[in-house]
């Protein structure tokens, strides 16, 4: 026999009912969680594969699958032998698990098949439900996860040409929105929010609702009885002459007969606003208050005015209107699109599952899955919303063997914005503890093993529910204080004394002029000097803190120790920047910041690599990035790299991973074979950059979930976060310190939670915040969606209490992240503060009044009079004014000045913007930009569709992009029908399209021009080339180099032979869009897409010198450089020259491409034009100055 002990906890917690498990922050929540997994295999005879456990982000999952893992393998290593006896004993005891030899070789069988567990986020279970189930739920077999915002924007623009075009009424909607400043863009931004928070399935259907009020009123209310009880309460005269005359009225429309559109459009005219909330006077003892002085049965008709008065503000929202119209056009296209190639949202995966649960024809679904699961643990239970929670009790509620734990804590639900309803775990919890059959049991988790005892006995303290003036005084109570789990954890200083846990500045602050709060400004400013000073103590020797626990082990807190929780990103700007000036050493936490950083871009290299092995440019990409380590060498040697076997063998094994969908592998993987882990490690700062990859691979992971996306769509998704042109939303992706980097941390409140820090300091909460036109309300028991700025005033009361509760909670978790020290300030003031910390700044003034703070916080004061101040009569002086001494020496602080100056980066464009302006040629050398053809010549087929083809740099850049996109090797064994219908091709086409918002009409042409750009022989002078795509091919080439200079050891000059480059005024660069070689020469070959009206050899000529003379001066010199040519035996031995393809000049009836301009300039013209470029009007004059002073 075996014993191991088992936390006490689980005895509360039923094997065979519902269980509702409510854990305060601290208490333990996941290890009791991880501990009730392993009860259940101890002590029933399920197996790991029927225990369904739901958790919020991917993190959390990976983290509770390595914990649970993790404490079988310990019960197997560690569990004591006993002896029979012993054991008989310890069976009835609850401190220990005692088991025999058949549950240990249970738990090791669980332990070799545990990569099999269901432990999932909700997204990633009902993936799986339908990947496994399709057949049984009704869902194709394979699809592809698509960014919820990328398909809302293709569809949107989708609807703008083709559907609203249609309808004059819909054309009017867009004509008034594009007379606003915003234009049709905040319509579009309108549409997309109400559709993520989905209003078409949450709006308020209000039709129903007036009838029922009509009726009541018209039975109830009498608008004589109604004057005469208002005029016993204390409201102004015009106040009564309102409601004289409008109760009337009300009475009179509400006995009519007028319906619908009418009656609406009648009540609008009323102005109930009147009869609501009329001007009041001072309360006597004669007259009472309005409306605490009505009758029961005033009040409740007033109530009814109050909802009619909702629903004609709510009905007049222009934007609701245009929601209403626009908004389901749009998300028709967006179902045709998924439907068509098989696509999903996130959203998707719960609708799918839910309609598949509430099929009462599919009862063979519900079946399988009450077969499969037996128990099931939702964790962060108070993040749900309705439909989780529906699908949940569909498996396990309504299966007559499942047993349901739900996990959470109502006082942690922060995440409204993002759809979880607290309101449905209220109901869930209600409906399991009230059923009548099998009603659930409640365990509250109470023991804290997160903070010290006085840091609780704080938190306790202002938390408080027996005071009148507590926080969260809604629904959700503080009703259960935790205790104290770690007696022996203290704080002390460096001498070992006590600290207490809280420290409070108060400041006053009087509100100036007529507003009616102090300014948040004022506030930040005040305490911002608090949190620096405090801190710059904390990181010094003398004013340190240290932990203290059992063993007398004492631990003191740094830098990376101190959270600074804040509100919004704003705030956190603000503490980041003093901090700095500071010398104080921070990290902000930040959504997009990792995503702008060279570590995703190189990440997006070696994907494009693993999504496209065959592809050379693309694998010498991959070899560039961070990931992989070649010798410093000519980069003409590199290509053996790329096409080595054993190279590209990985990246097709890394393909198959992606195509598996195990991404989770894929990046495992790539961080160790690459070697990138080995070299960062040994690498100064090589730590912070491992740190970042892992955390960018960690939040893709997050993302996509356990859905299946496609390797394409995820790199297009990256590139999109790395531009910032798209923001992973909804993601914790903050820049993340390496494990051993000190430094403080700011964070908003959302982000800390789940997170906790010795030392934390609040800022922030002063001011009101911004409100949408978009927002959600609990009306009516259930959760709506409001559109327009007048339908949310309309429900503005009640939007404002639901965001003063979710303020209380946010403030909760503010409070309970510290272990051992909080900093918070409180604002002494006539008036109230405008944002949501005054909840928790009224809270902590009472306290310090009544004096029971005393023994557990430090009080500093910080005094700042504004307001009053400015109002003091001014002292004139006549002391005269001392100027202070400019420091004068303005010609060294030049030249120090401009040898610090960065360095200027151009590029042959930058350089053509600083030449002089010449005009458009007359004649048949049309640019790029001009539309216009000549129509008297005889246009072949291809060469009239090359005219019709939309000019532009959309297309251009389409088409470049395109052809970067295509395997050259798989294009020449085929004709163009079998090349155009690849997967790979169209996928690659309609890709680029999409991104550059082509129509697709134009697949087919543009497909043709590119096939007959790389499948024809090229034509160059006399010398025939074979077709592009048979040939040794580089794409995408950067280079770069020092502008020249006299000192610089210039080309064919023997002249500071041998010097070492060096960087003065600045550099050159470019980028070479093909480099091929044929018969052991390097030519380099530029793309153009320009629309010319003949392409005829002096056409091509006289348009390539006007707009490309410069280009093909840069790239030539650079691709020299490249190269390593210094002489002329070298240059005709290895530069065969350079190529100008048109693309629209090709045509099929054409043997070669004839659209070609080709040169190869002489060795003295090539080190001519280096020459030049020293002097070049071009380019900045300004010298970088080299001496010393």
């Amino acid at each position: 026999m075996y014993r191991y002990p088992r936390p006490a906890v689980l005895s509360q917690i039923p094997s065979q009912q519902h269980a509702v498990l409510e854990a305060s922050a601290g208490t333990g929540k996941t290890y009791t969680i991880e501990h009730l997994v392993i009860d259940r295999l101890i002590h029933t005879d399920v197996r790991l594969s029927e225990i369904l456990v739901v958790t919020f982000t991917e993190k959390a999952t990976g983290e509770l699958k390595s914990r649970i893992r993790s404490l079988i393998e310990t019960i197997l290593e560690h569990a004591e032998v006993v002896e029979s006896d012993l054991a008989t004993f310890n069976a009835g005891s609850d401190d220990f698990w005692v088991f025999d030899k058949p549950i240990k070789s249970k738990l090791e069988m669980e332990l070799f098949s545990f990569d099999l567990a269901p432990i999932f986020t909700i997204h990633g279970f009902c993936n799986r439900l339908l990947s496994e189930l399709a057949f049984n739920s009704g869902q194709v077999f394979k699809q592809a996860k698509v960014d919820t915002d990328t398909i809302f924007e293709q569809a949107w623009r989708q609807a703008v040409r083709q559907d609203f075009a249609e309808s004059p009424e819909h054309q009017e909607r867009l004509t008034r929105w594009h007379r606003k400043s915003t234009g049709d863009r905040e319509l579009c931004r309108l549409l997309q929010s109400a559709h993520s928070k989905g209003y078409l399935r949450n709006r308020l259907d209000v039709s129903e609702e007036i009838q029922t009020l009509k009726s009541q009123l018209s039975k109830d209310f009498n608008a004589d009885e109604f004057i005469d009880e208002v005029n016993q309460l204390a409201l102004q005269r015009r106040g009564l002459e309102a409601i004289a005359t409008l109760a009337p009225r009300l009475d009179q429309l509400n006995r009519s007969e007028t319906q619908g559109q009418d009656y609406l459009a009648q009540l609008v005219q009323l102005n109930l606003k009147g009869l609501i909330r009329p001007p009041r006077s001072r309360v006597t003892a004669q007259k009472a208050a309005f409306p605490d002085g009505l009758s029961a049965k005033q009040s409740v008709n007033l109530e009814r005015i109050t909802q009619l008065s909702r629903i004609a503000e709510l009905l007049q929202a222009e934007e609701r209107a245009d929601v209403d119209a626009l908004l389901p056009m749009v998300t028709k296209r967006i179902d045709r699109q998924k439907e068509t190639e098989r696509l999903f949202e996130f959203d998707d995966l719960l609708n799918r599952v839910h309609d598949a649960l509430c099929d009462e024809t599919n009862s063979d679904f519900l079946k399988l899955l009450h077969e499969r699961f037996r128990y099931g643990l939702i964790d962060e239970f108070q993040d749900t919303d309705g439909k989780q929670w529906h699908i949940f009790k569909r498996i396990f509620v309504d299966n007559p063997k499942g047993v349901l734990y739900i996990i959470g804590d109502p006082k942690q639900a922060i995440y409204g914005f993002r759809g979880a309803d607290i309101h449905t775990y209220l109901d869930a919890r209600d409906s399991l503890l009230r059923a009548q059959d099998n009603p659930a049991v409640r365990v509250p988790l109470r023991i804290n093993y997160r903070s010290t005892s006085a840091m609780i006995d704080a938190v306790n303290m202002i938390l408080d529910q027996d005071d009148a003036n507590r926080m969260l005084q809604g629904p959700i109570r503080y009703s259960e204080p935790v205790q104290c789990g770690r007696q022996s954890l203290a704080l002390v200083d460096s001498d070992d004394k006590p600290v207490k846990p809280l420290t409070i500045w108060t400041q006053t602050i009087h509100p100036s002029g007529r507003s009616r709060s102090p300014s948040g400004a004022a506030v930040l400013s005040g305490f911002m000097d608090n949190i620096i000073q405090s801190i710059q103590g904390l990181l010094s020797p003398n004013q340190a803190l240290y932990l203290t626990d059992e063993g007398g082990q004492k631990t003191r807190l740094t830098a990376k120790d101190i959270y600074i929780l804040v509100r919004t990103g704003t705030e956190a700007s603000l503490i980041a920047d003093g901090l700095t000036q500071a010398g104080i050493s921070s990290v902000r936490q930040s959504n997009s910041k990792i995503f702008q950083t060279k570590a995703c871009r190189d990440i997006i290299r070696v994907l494009k690599a693993v999504s496209r092995p065959s592809l050379e440019s693309a694998r010498l990409s991959a070899l560039y990035s961070s990931f992989f380590s070649i010798p410093e060498e000519p980069i003409s040697q590199h290509k053996r790299y790329s096409d080595d076997p054993a190279f590209i063998g990985q990246l097709n094994r890394w393909k198959e991973l992606a195509e598996r969908n195990r991404y989770g592998d894929l990046f495992r993987d790539l961080i160790l074979t690459s070697g990138f882990l080995a070299r960062q490690l040994d690498r100064i700062g090589g730590e912070q950059t491992l740190a970042l990859v892992e955390q960018i691979f960690e939040v893709v992971l997050e993302t996509i979930g356990q859905g299946r996306t496609e390797l394409d769509q995820l790199v297009e998704t990256l590139e999109r976060w790395h531009e910032g042109t798209l923001i992973p939303d909804g993601i914790q992706s903050s820049m993340r310190l390496a494990g051993e980097q000190d430094a403080v941390q700011i964070l908003t409140i959302h982000k800390s939670k789940g997170l906790e820090a010795g030392i934390v300091f609040f800022f922030g909460g002063y001011s009101r915040p911004p409100s949408g036109a978009v927002q959600t309300v609990n009306y009516g028991n259930q959760r709506h969606v409001l559109v327009g700025r007048s339908a949310c005033q309309a429900f503005g009361d009640l939007l404002k209490a639901q965001a003063a509760e979710e303020n209380e909670r946010l403030l909760y978790v503010a409070l309970t992240r510290s272990v051992a020290k909080l900093y918070v300030g409180a604002v002494e003031s006539s008036k109230p503060l405008a944002g949501p910390y005054d909840i928790l700044n009224k809270r902590l003034l009472a306290l310090l009044d009544s004096g029971r703070l005393k023994t557990l916080a430090d009080v500093q004061s910080h005094q700042s009079m504004i307001g009053p101040a400015l109002d003091a009569p001014l002292s004139p002086t006549n002391e005269a004014v001392s100027v202070p001494t400019l420091w004068t020496n303005r010609d060294r602080y030049d030249r120090l000045r401009r040898r610090h100056a960065p360095w200027i980066v151009t590029s042959y464009s930058g350089m053509k913007d600083q030449g002089p302006k010449q005009p458009m040629p007359i004649g048949p050398t049309k640019d790029v930009i001009d539309n216009v053809v000549d129509d008297g010549h005889d246009l072949e087929p291809d060469q009239q569709l090359a005219k019709d083809l939309p000019g532009g740099k959309h297309m251009g850049r389409f088409l470049h992009e395109v052809i970067e996109e295509m395997d050259f090797k798989a294009l020449l064994p085929q004709s163009f029908d079998e090349w155009a219908q690849d997967n790979h091709v169209q996928w690659a086409f309609e890709k680029t399209m999409r991104r550059h918002d082509i129509d697709p009409k134009w697949l087919p042409d543009s497909q043709s021009l590119i096939f007959r750009a790389l499948s024809k022989p090229i034509r160059l002078d006399t010398d025939p080339l074979p077709p592009l795509a048979s040939l040794r091919c580089l794409r995408e080439m950067e280079f770069i180099f020092p502008i020249p200079e006299r000192a610089h050891p210039l080309l064919d000059s023997a002249e500071n032979r041998g010097q070492i480059w060096t960087v003065d005024r600045g550099l050159i660069k470019g980028f070479i869009d093909l480099i091929f070689e044929f018969n052991q020469r390097y030519f380099w070959l530029d793309w153009k897409s320009d629309r010319l009206a003949q392409y005829t050899a002096p056409s091509l000529h006289a348009h390539v010198q006007l707009n490309y003379a410069i280009q093909a001066r840069i790239y030539t010199i650079g691709m020299v450089r490249v190269l390593g040519i210094q002489t002329q035996s070298d240059y005709d031995r290895r530069f065969g020259g350079y190529v100008y393809l048109f693309l629209r000049g090709s045509s099929s009836q054409d043997t070669d491409s004839s659209a070609v301009y080709f040169e190869r300039p002489t060795w003295a013209q090539v080190v001519d034009w280096e020459s030049s470029l020293v002097n070049d009007p071009r380019l900045p004059s300004q010298r970088r100055v080299t001496h010393e002073d």
